[in-house]
């Protein structure tokens, strides 16, 4: 953490870890958020002035840093937000002050750069703002970390190797949470198709509405607390097929006595393993074969037709 003083100008203030492992966050005196993460370019104000958020990949480091060319009128702090405590920080920081004194200076145990030009007499560790809740509701935690101080000159913050006459405190953790959580629905598994064999059968599942408590356990309320406009559906239509372990086929009728120049036609119908008739949707992912076939016989005279030539001679072979 940097607390930067009132009067502080011309300020640079860079971290040296890649995103997955460390932002920059910006807080006002009364611990407001002022900035945490924006695009490259980003301009914000913070302690009165305007600052500008700068994002750089260069040979594979990534570094992103704030700077101003304003001056503060009210004191800020610039923090470091750290998902892993197993990661120290770092980062390097420098601004002018009122009384025309340049300091800078890096935290963590990586490269921690040049000494402040005014040699700190009066150091102690001290803890820094609470981070903020890791819940937006129910119960969170709140971590607060120590930090290296010189107490003579406005709190400044230093690197850690200036207390390092003394065993740097643990951090202070603390539960947090505004309470408890926004009813919502949940939902459970969908119970089996109640169609064993094919058919359409229905399924059904629990829809309940939930709160998550600030103790962090789940507790079930009235559906009217939960917007009853996006409830989940609790029953739906199932089928049957094949693919679910129906056998079905296409059942084809014997093609009949070709007369006259009309089509034949035969019925072809979807059928399941017990023989018993299904819809035709059933089979549809079945080849059916064709319920239709020409026919080219001559008229049909007292009940019987006149047949060519070649089926008169096939027919005799036959019989």
């Amino acid at each position: 953490m940097i607390r930067l003083p009132v009067g502080a100008s011309t300020v640079s203030v860079t971290n040296h870890l890649p995103p997955r492992l460390a932002s920059i966050m910006v807080r006002s005196e009364t611990g407001d958020f002022l900035f945490t993460v924006g695009p490259p370019g980003h301009i914000f104000e913070a302690g009165g002035t305007e600052f500008e958020y700068h994002v750089s990949v260069e040979g594979g480091n990534f570094t992103e840093s704030l700077t101003t060319n304003g001056t503060l009128n009210n004191s800020i702090t610039i923090e470091v937000y750290i998902p892993s405590q197993r990661v120290a920080p770092s980062i390097s920081y420098e601004y002018h002050s009122l009384e025309n004194v340049e300091t800078w200076g890096r935290t963590g145990t990586r490269d921690r750069g040049p000494p402040l030009l005014s040699p700190p007499n009066n150091i102690d560790w001290s803890y820094g703002p609470f981070l903020s809740c890791t819940e937006t509701c129910t119960t969170g935690i709140q971590v607060a970390y120590a930090v290296c101080t010189d107490l003579d000159f406005n709190n400044r913050i230093l690197p850690d190797n200036y207390c390092s006459g003394s065993e740097k405190p643990t951090p202070i953790v603390r539960h947090c949470g505004s309470g408890n959580c926004a009813p919502r629905w949940v939902t459970r598994d969908w119970l089996p198709c109640s169609q064993t064999r094919c058919g359409v059968g229905s399924q059904q599942r629990l829809v309940q509405c939930m709160v998550l408590e600030a103790n962090g356990r789940d507790s079930m309320v009235t559906d009217d607390l939960c917007p009853l406009a996006s409830k989940p559906r609790h029953e739906r239509e199932c089928l049957m097929t094949e693919s679910t372990g129906c056998g079905t086929e296409w059942e084809e009728d014997e093609w009949g006595e070709c007369c006259s120049t009309e089509p034949l036609e035969r019925r072809i119908q979807c059928v399941d393993s017990g023989g018993a008739v299904q819809p035709p949707f059933f089979c549809s992912h079945l080849h059916r074969n064709s319920s239709l076939r020409p026919c080219e016989k001559g008229p049909c005279t007292n009940g019987g037709c006149f047949l060519d030539p070649q089926e008169m001679v096939l027919r005799t072979l036959l019989h």
